[in-house]
């Protein structure tokens, strides 16, 4: 806004403070001027801003013209141009730049209409990566315990002066070629819980192979006031609708509509995770992950099987370290371990004429004579799809409204779409269904869930053998599962195989996992339909109706057995089941369970 400045009794300005061009704050003397009574007065600039021109502009009595300031740019509360204090009018940080700097509101808008024209301009969208855990794993020596190998062209070592530790970098499999492939269709940004200087060094290491990533796309804890959560508006302050992210952890994220969950990656076994914030992530509830471990310690795992186990025992791990303790030394002995593991590699590295200078980046190069670990980590291929089709799916329209959050949950929702799941065992009767997190990740795949044993159910996922879990091994086309297929749909963004996660066991305490002939009675549901059933059901109106869930209406064939006695119709039903002894002998051996759980 420009001001027209003015003496307004008239007067001759007789020495000008300023110039044209400099700024100025409210009250600042610009000028000394005679006024008509011969008296010798100031001149004071009405207004924080800059001075544009020194002369009139055609108006009576103007003197000189100024900018007013728009405290665009401000520092810990003060504008960053004029100095005035700034912090009751609210302004928005940016952490690209440094986590006392922040911008106006309308400043912060204008940066986001410039991103949106830039990426639309060259046909992408914005992808903030995290780094450990996501992209690649990596420990300090001070921290490291052991290593499958390392022969191995992706471990990089490094250190970050002053500090004198080693870290050691492993990078996820196939990861340039997933940020390759990225670049062309995203613009690609950096988030970390670890410092600025750390993250800048990961950037490098992948800027070797091909550059990908600028300093000015990274950001650090160090770059955030908050240092335990990540906000997507320290980046995109205004409008975040062509924004993803991709993260092992969505417990630090305030933007989680955007996220795109990946399964955390492990390569170096270390008393703590780099970088690590006090808590773990929780896919489920406690309650829910308590009946998968005691599910599967009766289950004969399958492939897939085996890999979940391995990862709830890990997590447990994690847990009890966590809970030990944050120092980098949790005892004695393991001190002892460190420091020889340290020495250890240090004298291999001298050995080897690879000593470390500060800052200096060293690569590990695998000798064919040594076994090397061959690795089958292949999530970044899955997020890589999923990214591929919500771009595509981006630009083949040409709404104005537009999202890539919205095509994000629709692409989600296609995992199971057409699959009503039924809850068995899984968790308390006490406790409502629809609130626990097991629910709510079916929900978000696209699944229909029910709380009784009706028609459209098309998978019984259950822990122990409940009547719900039994009624299952005799109904043609229901598939009976444990909570790890729902898990693994999740990892893998599509409906796993349920072979690999069929309830059976050695000694069939379970029974079958179907009877009869099956008729797949899998049908997608439009999307329109399902995204529009799974807002009502995680965000439920106080209609019931409207709650996403099956009505618990009776199969047909069960009208006239309502009325009749629980045991009554045990009865008939164990008549006419070809099961009659197998069932006979889980009632004696389970009795009682079905009292406890649902």
């Amino acid at each position: 806004e420009e001001i027209s400045i003015t003496l307004e009794d008239g007067g001759d300005i007789s020495s000008w403070m300023v110039r044209a061009g400099e700024p100025v704050a409210e009250g600042q003397c610009i000028a000394k001027y005679v006024d008509r009574l011969k008296r010798f007065s100031e001149l004071a600039a009405p207004s924080s801003g800059y001075i544009k021109q020194i002369g009139g502009n055609g108006l009576k009595n103007c003197v000189a013209v100024m900018v007013a300031c728009t405290h665009d740019i401000q520092y810990a509360g003060l504008c960053a141009l004029c100095g005035k204090d700034v912090s009751k009018l609210g302004a928005v940080s940016i952490a690209h730049a440094h986590p006392k700097i922040a911008v106006s509101h309308q400043m912060a808008q204008r940066i986001d209409d410039e991103t949106a024209t830039r990426l639309l301009s060259s046909k992408k969208l914005a992808l903030v990566l995290d780094l450990d855990n996501t992209l690649i794993h990596a420990t300090t020596d001070k921290i490291l315990r052991d290593a499958p190998t390392m022969n191995h062209n992706d471990i990089f070592e490094f250190t970050l002066p002053p500090d004198p530790a080693k870290y050691f970098v492993k990078l996820r499999p196939h990861l340039i070629n997933f940020l390759v492939e990225l670049e062309r269709l995203y613009e690609l940004h950096i988030y970390t819980m670890g410092t600025r200087q750390y993250a800048s060094k990961i950037a490098e290491i992948v800027n070797s192979h091909v550059p990908l990533f600028t300093p000015g796309r990274i950001v650090g804890r160090d770059d955030s006031l908050d240092m335990r959560s990540k906000d997507l508006q320290q980046i995109f302050p205004c409008d975040d609708k062509m924004v993803l992210i991709v993260d092992d952890r969505e417990d630090v994220w305030k933007n989680r509509s955007n996220l795109i969950r990946i399964e955390a990656y492990h390569y170096f076994q270390a008393t703590r995770e780099l970088n690590e914030l006090p808590g773990d992530r929780k896919k489920i509830d406690e309650v829910a992950k308590a009946a998968v471990l005691k599910e599967l310690e009766v289950t004969k795992p399958e492939s897939t099987e085996e890999i979940i186990i391995k990862e709830m025992i890990e997590s447990e791990k994690s847990d009890e370290m966590n809970g030990n303790g944050s120092s980098e030394e949790t005892d004695s002995s393991s001190e002892e371990e460190n420091k020889g593991n340290s020495r250890g590699k240090e004298s291999e590295s001298e050995t080897n004429g690879n000593e470390i200078q500060d800052g200096e980046i060293h690569q590990h190069h695998s000798d064919p004579s040594e076994s090397v670990v061959v690795e089958t980590d292949s999530f970044l291929d899955v997020v890589k799809d999923v990214l591929f089709k919500v771009h595509e799916n981006y630009y083949s329209s040409n709404a104005k409204d537009r999202d890539a959050k919205e095509i994000l949950r629709r692409v989600r929702l296609g995992v199971l779409n057409g699959c009503t799941i039924l809850f068995s065992g899984i968790f308390p009767t006490n406790v409502h269904p629809e609130s626990n997190d097991c629910w709510k990740l079916a929900i978000s795949l696209g699944a229909r869930c029910s709380k009784e044993f009706t028609n459209e159910v098309t998978h019984v996922i259950g822990s122990t053998p409940t009547e719900k879990v039994n009624k299952a091994t005799t109904t043609p086309g229901v598939y009976l599962v444990n909570l790890g297929w729902l898990l693994q749909s999740e990892k893998n963004w599509k409906r796993a195989n349920e072979m690999n996660f069929a309830i059976t066991s050695n000694n069939n305490k379970f029974g079958v996992l179907m009877k009869g002939s099956w008729i797949p009675r899998i049908t997608p549901l439009p999307i329109e339909e399902v995204a529009k059933s799974s807002l009502e059901s995680l965000f439920p109106s106080k209609n019931k109706r409207k709650h996403g869930i099956v009505e618990e209406v009776p199969p047909p064939q069960s009208i006239g057995k309502e009325k009749k006695g629980r045991t009554e119709e045990k009865e008939e039903e164990m008549e006419s089941d070809d099961e009659d002894e197998m069932q006979s002998m889980l009632e004696k051996e389970f009795e009682g369970d079905e009292s406890e759980t649902e």
